[in-house]
């Protein structure tokens, strides 16, 4: 595919038709995947230099949030999914979801979980995704975890048990949930000695 994108990328030059920039996006796209962030890099930005009134303007903005976290350039990636988040042809799209999923990880992996676990919680609350939604919920009890908070732990994978059934995220929820109802167990013991 990318050789074929390579290729009809080279020959749109001049030609002003609307599905154009896919072409390059999809490239950005195919080394987002390879984790080739300097070329994903060099793609969004001839989208912006080429096309800045692109309609699909949010997946190239949630493309650039991708290359700089992989990076290691959090507070930049969130900058660009929230241009993602800002964008009203995004709203209600997976993307949109995906943006916001993202900077609970840029937070998540400062180890910064209080602002890590209100990203997630706005997934939850604001996007109609249900396997984004329940992701959401997992990394959000991850966070309850990691800060200790075993009840609100287990009250979010419980709840999320509940919510999205038969999601991708359901074994790990239902193993996570088993885990912190021990620690909570656990606490009520200490205490009670």
């Amino acid at each position: 595919a990318r050789e074929r994108f390579e290729t009809l990328d080279a020959q749109c030059v001049g030609i002003f038709e609307s599905w154009v920039p896919i072409v390059t996006l999809r490239r950005a796209h195919l080394a987002a995947r390879r984790e080739d962030w300097q070329e994903v890099l060099k793609r969004v930005k001839e989208l912006d230099e080429r096309h800045p009134e692109f309609e699909l303007a949010y997946e190239r903005d949630y493309l650039r949030g991708r290359a700089l976290a992989g990076r290691g350039e959090m507070s930049a990636a969130r900058t660009a999914y929230g241009h993602v988040l800002e964008n009203d042809w995004a709203a209600g799209t997976e993307t949109a979801a995906m943006a916001q999923w993202m900077i609970g990880e840029t937070y998540f992996h400062q180890q910064a979980y209080e602002r890590a676990a209100i990203a997630y919680q706005r997934v939850i609350e604001r996007h109609s995704m249900p396997e984004w939604q329940a992701r959401a919920a997992l990394q959000a009890g991850k966070c309850a975890e990691l800060l200790e908070n075993w009840d609100e732990a287990a009250a979010l994978y419980a709840k999320a048990l509940e919510r999205w059934h038969g999601s991708t995220s359901e074994k790990q929820l239902t193993a996570r949930l088993s885990w912190a109802q021990e620690q909570v167990a656990q606490q009520q013991t200490t205490l009670r000695r």
